[in-house]
């Protein structure tokens, strides 16, 4: 479905802004001219975990690869990347136990960095997986190299220098660039492609973060579950999502309850979530994927218990609804190192 949530919803962590204005100065950029003319005040920047709206952020990059001289300014900043730039994101990455337990944080919380973009993870036929961006709204093509680079060069940092991409697609064109790309991510680029991903091997996925540590990386799950409770806090699309994970376990997650839980008729919800971009199904859908991933990692739990809590009629049904969703059976999924 197209999104068509208004564009002045969208925003961005201010800890990634200030982390790509350092950036900016030590490259010798007047940051005072830019945040004028992008019309961001200093005193936005001041909470690392604040909003900057999407749309001023995107004027930034522009005026920012207007006054650079270096076509690789974006490429150049994951020189400066650390595990604070996207705040708790980059932090619980950095805890998580595999690469792909990583990976699998920054697709479910990336709206902690931006909501501009919707993170998916599809499974290849090749064992490999795709981290697809289903960009929300347009936003600069300098946002998403430098995002990349610099998410590429923490996922290099928690991994001992280790982690590799397979490939690296842009829906933009540098392609006049593609060497000095291909020479960065150590990996074939694609420009001009229909969708801004990146693939990760099999193997690359079950690399250990050496840094992993089950207590803090949970502490900073449930931190950002509630940073992004609190921004999604006036959006309908936000309150359903509450709602639905908060009743998936109860079975109440009907449309109609759900409505009458926001005091709106069902219809009234549906239309709200459509100006949002939304279907009710969609979101029911990915709460209960969500909900079934975290009920198969905890080992006390059989699969007839976590089919009857999702409240599946049968564990066949619950099966090929979770294969559908992630390309694994519920048995392989639990299995599988992350």
């Amino acid at each position: 479905m197209t999104k068509t949530r208004p564009v002045a919803d969208f925003s961005t962590i201010a800890s990634w802004a200030r982390f790509i204005l350092a950036g900016f100065k030590l490259k010798g950029l007047d940051t005072d001219k830019l945040l004028c003319e992008a019309g961001i005040r200093s005193s936005d920047l001041e909470n690392p975990n604040g909003r900057i709206k999407v749309a001023h952020m995107t004027q930034l990059w522009e005026l920012a690869a207007r006054d650079s001289a270096d076509p690789l300014f974006t490429l150049r900043l994951a020189d400066l990347a650390r595990a604070d730039m996207f705040s708790g994101l980059s932090l619980a990455m950095m805890f998580s136990d595999t690469t792909g337990e990583a990976i699998e944080r920054m697709c479910r919380y990336s709206g902690v960095a931006s909501s501009a973009a919707h993170l998916e993870t599809i499974p290849r036929k090749n064992n490999s997986l795709e981290v697809v961006f289903h960009l929300q709204m347009p936003v600069a093509g300098e946002a998403l190299e430098a995002f990349m680079a610099c998410g590429s060069r923490i996922l290099k940092q928690i991994t001992d220098d280790k982690f590799r991409p397979r490939e690296v697609h842009f829906s933009h064109d540098k392609s006049g660039l593609r060497a000095q790309f291909e020479a960065f991510f150590e990996a074939p680029v694609f420009f001009n492609a229909p969708v801004c991903k990146f693939v990760v091997d099999e193997q690359v996925l079950r690399l250990p973060c050496y840094q992993s540590n089950p207590e803090l990386v949970q502490n900073m799950d449930r931190w950002m579950k509630e940073y992004l409770e609190r921004t999604d806090s006036l959006s309908i699309t936000g309150q359903v999502q509450k709602l639905l994970l908060e009743g998936t376990i109860d079975g109440n997650v009907d449309q109609g309850t759900v409505a009458r839980r926001l005091g709106m008729s069902a219809r009234r919800l549906q239309r709200a979530l459509e100006k949002e971009g939304y279907s009710f199904r969609e979101l029911l859908e990915k709460s209960k994927r969500e909900m079934a991933e975290e009920l198969l990692s905890r080992p006390e739990l059989s699969l007839t218990d976590i089919c009857y809590l999702l409240g599946f009629s049968d564990q066949s049904n619950f099966t090929k609804a979770f294969k559908r969703w992630t390309g694994k059976t519920p048995s392989a999924y639990r299995i599988a190192p992350r």
